[in-house]
């Protein structure tokens, strides 16, 4: 398990990564394992760089997938 999504968490602070090349801010909500066996985030996201139009979220992210949280 991703120790630093886990303690945003607990701190319910806002984090910031790279997901599809995207930069991406979100409010993590938790962090587990899917019923895929894949290791996840659901967050809030606040906002997405890459498309600005895009409205905030509940998404789930798949933690393989991010970069430069």
């Amino acid at each position: 398990m991703n120790t630093a999504i886990c303690k945003a968490i607990k701190k319910k602070a806002v984090i910031q990564f790279r997901y599809h090349e995207d930069l991406r801010t979100v409010e993590p909500q938790c962090h587990g394992i899917s019923t895929a066996g894949k290791e996840v985030l659901r967050g809030f996201q606040i906002k997405n760089r890459g498309k600005p139009s895009e409205s905030a979220t509940n998404r789930l992210f798949e933690v393989s997938k991010i970069s430069d949280l």
